[in-house]
């Protein structure tokens, strides 16, 4: 159902969810009248993602939270989990991130918080409904819940395997893990996403990056790396990209003041390059930085950037410079965007691997 609403201007969050809220229930109402049940309607909410980065951020519990308290009245609403999945009638899945708002006046349209939603069936997975609203708080919390800020790599548009492509059970089964890691019952999500990964559709890179945080904290180093192993291999071969979390200081080529990643970056460095040293392709280390600063400055950082991973990367993988070429990207493929040098843009500070042909090195 499209309402003219949509349309307004960014509004608060707690009416933005409202709207929101309203609309999609009320698709929910209409698609009843057509197909009457004669029974309590039930509907789950699968955790809004990030759009930028597929992580789930903590305001997608306050997003769950208010469409629960406003659809509760009228029908039986509840967080997706296995067990609910197989009662529900509806699942209601979305996005949030920061996006240009062109509804403005302005030549330069400036950025605000969009979420948009859909409803489907759960049985036929037949869409019913969509909506979308933008926010004008600059700052709801999208601090990634733990199971994410713990993982050791990030999702583009091309890894991420957008949720809707995912099945609602796999999906259930990654939710119930990430409330389990969360809580730190780290044996009970390393279960759940083993489960997972049994599935046609599970093995995915978010379930790998899990599995490798799960058993790191239970101290299991050997499972752990097996899983940063399987992690890279899917990376890899089924996108030709590799985005483990090396992040950097602000105007930097030290890496990011986070102890829990600190301690990680040896790993990871030493996996990749056994990996390549193992396997055929080249690679493009591409460098970023985040939005501050002349244009000229930051495509010189971002090199730099790309050029210390390569350097760090030639104990493990000796032919590195042979097979492979650093470029600095500026700020040119920020996810973020914000430009406010800390931790809320961490992520555009950072170096990701492209894998391409050897023959389509510059030299």
């Amino acid at each position: 159902m499209l309402t003219s609403w949509q349309n307004q201007k960014p509004i608060r969050f707690r009416a933005a969810m409202t709207y929101l809220a309203d609309d999609l229930l009320e698709d929910i109402r209409i698609d009843q009248l057509l197909h009457p049940k004669g029974e309590m309607v039930r509907i789950v909410i699968e955790p809004f993602s990030d759009a930028h980065t597929g992580d789930v951020p903590r305001v997608s519990r306050d997003i769950e939270a208010m469409l629960i308290a406003l659809g509760k009245k009228a029908f039986i609403i509840t967080r997706m989990t296995s067990e609910n999945l197989e009662r529900a009638d509806y699942m209601i899945r979305g996005r949030i991130g920061l996006e240009p708002y062109k509804g403005g006046k302005t030549a330069a349209p400036e950025k605000y918080y969009h979420v948009t939603a859909s409803v489907v069936k759960t049985k036929t997975g037949k869409s019913v409904g969509h909506s979308s609203a933008w926010i004008a708080d600059k700052k709801p919390d999208m601090t990634p819940i733990s199971f994410y800020k713990d993982s050791p790599v990030y999702l583009k548009d091309s890894q991420d395997q957008d949720r809707t492509a995912i099945s609602a059970e796999t999906a259930a089964l990654l939710t119930e893990a990430e409330t389990a890691y969360g809580k730190r019952e780290y044996k009970k999500a390393i279960a759940l996403l083993n489960r997972a990964l049994k599935r046609k559709d599970g093995p995915l890179i978010r379930i790998y990056g899990g599995l490798y945080s799960a058993n790191r904290k239970l101290g299991r180093q050997d499972r752990a790396i097996a899983a940063f192993d399987k992690l890279l291999a899917v990376s890899v071969e089924k996108y030709n990209i590799l985005t483990v979390k090396f992040l950097f200081n602000v105007n930097s080529v030290e890496f990011w003041n986070d102890p829990a990643l600190r301690e990680q970056y040896k790993i990871w460095l030493e996996r990749i390059g056994v990996y390549f040293k193992t396997h055929r392709g080249c690679l493009q280390i591409l460098g970023h930085c985040s939005r501050s600063g002349t244009e000229t400055y930051n495509k010189e950082l971002s090199h730099e950037r790309a050029v210390g991973i390569q350097a760090r990367l030639r104990p493990y993988f000796p032919d590195v410079l042979r097979r492979s070429e650093t470029v600095g990207r500026g700020f040119r493929e920020t996810i973020v965007g914000t430009g406010t040098d800390d931790w809320r843009d961490a992520i555009d500070r950072r170096v990701e691997f492209h894998i391409i042909d050897c023959k389509a090195l510059s030299r």
